[in-house]
């Protein structure tokens, strides 16, 4: 009695050729691996000035109607601003939000007082107190402490 292995390598002889056949056309067919001799590479030559990684947001350029420093960022490039309420919201710089944006006043780390960020640190800083709002473009630098995001 044949096993069914046996019978399914009877019922198909061509098979193991046809592989071996069709097993250089796989190969022709995948990409190049890129060439690492410096010849061969294209050089790419950039002339730009180095912009300011900072935004300054003045509140003398804002209007009246903004209640604290969270309405001001909320007007920089990138910015939004996540509404808690009339008098309260919270900072979102390019989607990161909450903790891991750094928010200082006055070089002051500040956290939430109060659960999920009901009362956001920039709650404490009204619009007639501000003199101007800085926001650190990209990733926060170190010497600015935690913060994932950008600094506030």
């Amino acid at each position: 009695m044949m096993s069914s292995v046996t019978s399914r390598r009877g019922r198909h002889p061509l098979s193991a050729a046809l592989s071996v056949l069709l097993l250089p056309a796989a190969a022709w067919a995948a990409p190049a691996a890129p060439s690492d001799d410096p010849a061969l590479l294209d050089v790419i030559k950039v002339d730009a000035q180095r912009q300011p990684g900072k935004d300054i947001v003045s509140p003398t350029e804002a209007p009246a109607s903004l209640v604290d420093a969270a309405a001001l960022a909320a007007r920089a490039p990138g910015a939004a601003l996540i509404d808690n309420g009339a008098i309260s919201g919270q900072v979102q710089y390019r989607g990161v939000f909450g903790p891991r944006v750094n928010v200082r006043i006055d070089g002051q780390g500040f956290e939430s007082g109060g659960p999920n960020l009901m009362d956001p640190p920039l709650h404490y800083a009204p619009m007639g107190l501000i003199e101007r709002l800085e926001i650190d473009r990209g990733i926060a630098p170190v010497s600015a402490g935690p913060g994932l995001g950008g600094g506030v």
